[in-house]
């Protein structure tokens, strides 16, 4: 009875270190893969403009992702100014127009003449 008690014992202690061995909930998928989200594509047009000193640039726009102190990424919209030989353009940088270089008058001012 001993032999058994001691047999029973042992197959049941084997059954427990099994069934501790097998996860009773389904993992996580831990693979790396990327995550397909909706891509918005965002063109920006390179315009050659004038920079504030009067130098001729070409302005490229490209999105950096930088990583923010609490490990979040953000994405940045940065700007690379780039010369231009013979160019000529019409605004600056900020959109305003580029003014001649010879003087300009005063607007004129029409008389109305009545008779």
């Amino acid at each position: 009875m001993r032999t058994y008690l001691k047999a029973l014992l042992l197959i049941g202690f084997g059954a427990i270190q099994v069934v501790e061995a097998i996860p009773n909930a389904s993992a996580a998928d831990l693979a790396v893969t990327p995550v397909k989200r909706a891509v918005r594509v965002i063109h920006h047009r390179s315009a050659i403009v004038r920079d504030y000193d009067g130098t001729p640039v070409i302005r490229h726009v490209h999105e950096v992702v930088l990583r923010n102190y609490d490990g979040t990424a953000v994405v940045s919209t940065q700007y690379d100014l780039y010369p231009v030989q013979r160019a000529t353009p019409t605004h600056y940088l900020n959109g305003q127009p580029v003014l001649p270089h010879y003087p300009r008058g005063w607007p004129r001012v029409r008389v109305l003449r009545y008779s």
